[in-house]
């Protein structure tokens, strides 16, 4: 029943939104109209996002990282505290944790301050950043284009299952790549706005938000100084352009420098390893088996954006040669083909990499359907045109609708995902207020989110109990087949029963440290 309720909702708002927009367009109530293909997007990430669980890539360590940076913003950290020596050279297990920029997850420990340590807390500034991306893709289609475009480009970015999913925190890269998309957005925007009106003021609050992308996921966000160029070059001398880029990259790096120079200083290990890994050995190797042949983001780019998008981009190509002087056009086409080219040369290969040009091609989109609509003449045509507007546009929206799992919210919210989810955010009832460090948990990361203790895989070794004991640490085992008899014969230990389909909490409160009896 309630996956008949919330799908109808959701199916029956995005229709009814949709001819809304429709109808405030015709009137002349642009404004009107993106607010309520906005409330359409908000609808869709909010129900994407109700998943009462972490999801395994990268929400858990983001999450966790940014739950222990609550604390001390400026020292992130993965394992608040390691019972155990560590390899800094593993961003899955490490103590300094500057695997990623901090942006996004200073975003997400302020929102679980204030409505404390949750799911939704978690990805509500994605919410957020995903939802104002909607308005930045309308204001920009306005001004490159026309309103038309920039309603049907705004529309294309609400219902993008990809993007909804990624502020959801469902794929990988998740809340990291949602705050980039959205800070590249706005400073091209207002790289638009500077084009138009130019007045130093938008150079440096263009660089300050190529800076803010760069503090969510460093260097792509320097695409917005592309598209600056070539919305300057045949305006101006190259030396003058050369110096409004100089300007709006002087407030850049007012804006991502220090954060830069602190962790060089503060953690010049981790820092130093983390600007090879993610500069060089991403380029190198296919790291973590995220491999494909060098066309694998041109052969995905009709799953992510719908079938119509290679119509769109060939259309849009043509109409660039015959106005191959428009500046803006030529922006447009840098800001979709530039983050192609360049990730379809870097060896690893992740969805998320080109989401950055998602917002040219969501344009091009727009400017396409619009070309479409405005030629009907004949009755003949307008029918023609009519139907063709309507499947391009219908099909992202039928692959959104599948996407979110459209049946299957009351699964999710009974799934083993949410249950076991449940269980470990009970554990802390169970083995209270110590210092207590977990082992044999197949997903520490998560563990560690919902519960005050620190947590590792596998099954410890005597020596590895005895130098947490040896910390006035107690130490909790998870039970399983692969616990030997040595270890569940010490009196120094406590057994947590299997926490699996069917299991019963045993544990005595009164005798924690006690070993106990299985189950």
């Amino acid at each position: 029943m309630a996956n008949l309720i919330l799908g109808s909702i959701l199916i029956s708002g995005t229709i009814v939104g949709a001819w809304a927009a429709v109808r405030l367009y015709k009137r002349g109530r642009s404004g009107g109209a993106v607010f309520v293909i906005a409330m359409i997007a908000f609808g869709f990430r909010l129900y994407a996002a109700a998943d009462p669980f972490l999801h395994p890539w990268d929400e858990r360590y983001h999450s966790l990282v940014a739950k222990n940076m609550m604390s001390h913003p400026f020292r992130p950290t993965l394992y608040e505290n390691p019972a155990l020596p560590y390899d800094y050279t593993n961003w899955g297990r490490n103590h300094i944790w500057v695997h990623k920029p901090p942006l996004a997850l200073w975003l997400m420990a302020g929102s679980m301050k204030l409505f404390g340590i949750n799911e939704i807390s978690v990805r509500l500034p994605s919410l957020l950043l995903s939802v104002f991306g909607v308005f930045l893709i309308y204001a920009l289609g306005t001004r490159l284009f026309d309103r038309r475009t920039g309603l049907l480009g705004a529309f294309f970015q609400a219902v993008n299952w990809m993007l909804i999913n990624l502020a959801a925190g469902r794929e990988a890269t998740d809340h990291i790549d949602t705050a980039l998309i959205t800070f590249v957005e706005l400073g091209i925007f207002l790289a638009v706005i500077y084009a138009d009106k130019p007045r130093p003021a938008y150079l440096v609050l263009t660089g300050a938000a190529a800076g803010l992308g760069f503090l969510a996921k460093s260097f792509p966000a320097l695409l917005v100084f592309a598209v600056l160029a070539f919305l300057l070059i045949g305006r101006e001398r190259p030396r003058v352009v050369a110096a409004r880029v100089g300007l709006a990259f002087a407030a850049f790096l007012a804006v991502a420098l220090p954060w830069e120079i602190y962790i060089r200083f503060a953690f010049p290990h981790e820092a130093s390893w983390e600007a090879r890994y993610n500069l060089i050995m991403h380029i190198m190797d296919p790291l973590e088996q995220h491999s494909g042949s060098i066309f694998y983001h041109f052969l995905h780019a009709p799953n992510i954006f719908g079938f119509g998008i290679s119509f769109a981009v060939i259309w849009f190509m043509w109409h660039l040669v015959k106005e191959r002087r428009d500046s803006r056009l030529r922006a447009v086409a840098l800001w979709l083909i530039l983050p192609y080219l360049i990730f379809s040369l870097v060896a690893t290969k992740m969805n998320g990499y080109v989401m950055i040009g998602s917002g040219a091609a969501f344009l091009i989109e727009g400017a396409f359907l619009s070309r479409l609509w405005g030629a009907r003449q004949s009755p003949e045509s307008r029918s023609m045109a009519t139907a063709v507007v309507l499947l391009l546009a219908l099909l992202p929206l039928g692959r959104s609708l599948e996407s979110v799992g459209l049946s299957r919210y009351a699964e999710r919210r009974s799934s083993w995902p949410a249950t076991w989810a449940a269980r470990l955010k009970s554990l802390p009832q169970k083995i209270g207020n110590v210092n207590a460090v977990l082992f044999n948990f197949d997903d520490p990361i998560e563990v560690m989110f919902y519960t005050p203790y620190t947590v590792y895989s596998g099954v410890p070794t005597n020596e590895e109990v005895d130098r947490v004991l040896g910390q006035n640490r107690k130490v909790f085992i998870h039970d399983g087949e692969n616990l030997p008899a040595a270890l569940r014969g010490r009196t120094d230990v406590t057994i947590l029963p299997r926490m699996d389909a069917g299991f019963s909490w045993d544990l005595d409160p009164n005798a924690r440290t006690g070993a106990k009896k299985r189950r």
